[in-house]
């Protein structure tokens, strides 16, 4: 009898020992804290900004394009960089340029696009379908609903996403978003 009151507190015991192991599983977090805007044509009006909100390190990111006209060659390119340690952003360690069309139809062709793009998606109206109709696109969101890889480490980044059209790949738009990935328990 008393052998196996031992037996079950052990397997309490060690119940509560692995309750607690899953509870404390790390989550990657992205905070956003800048965006750079560039906007050389008259095919698109882009306006980005990053605010804070309280007094605490929570930030809001707010996207708004107008597109004047339908875009039906349209590629996109997504570069992900982390600093040097002379704390330049020389060199992408993601660096990858897709038909913007083409992934619209197939969104997982692009793991990491797939993962920006569903997250921002959530927030606001994005073009879903090409030839993109001209219109007003946006987002409003503080990057806590992208889901990352538990594999990236905890950093400070800067994620380039410039949209070309046409064949000679005219750029659109192109933003710079500057940010930290945290790990912090779930």
């Amino acid at each position: 009898m008393v052998q196996g009151n031992v037996l079950e507190d052990e397997l309490r015991r060690r119940n509560r020992a692995s309750s607690r192991y899953v509870s404390m599983v790390l989550q990657l977090t992205v905070q956003v804290n800048k965006v750079e805007v560039t906007n050389p044509t008259r095919l698109a009006n882009c306006t980005a900004s990053v605010q804070r909100i309280g007094a605490g390190s929570n930030f809001q990111s707010y996207f708004h394009l107008v597109l004047h006209q339908a875009v039906t060659d349209a590629r996109v390119n997504v570069a992900y960089f982390v600093p040097m340690l002379t704390g330049n952003y020389d060199h992408p360690i993601y660096n990858r340029t897709v038909s913007y069309c083409s992934y619209l139809v197939r969104p997982t062709t692009d793991r990491v696009l797939h993962m920006i793009y569903d997250g921002l998606g959530r927030s606001g109206n994005l073009p879903k379908r090409c030839p993109i109709a001209p219109n007003a696109y946006f987002f409003n969101t503080s990057w806590d609903n992208i889901r990352l890889p538990s594999a990236l480490p905890s950093t400070i980044f800067r994620l380039n996403l410039a949209f070309y059209s046409g064949p000679k790949m005219e750029l659109v738009v192109g933003l710079r978003w500057y940010g930290v990935i945290k790990k912090t328990d779930s």
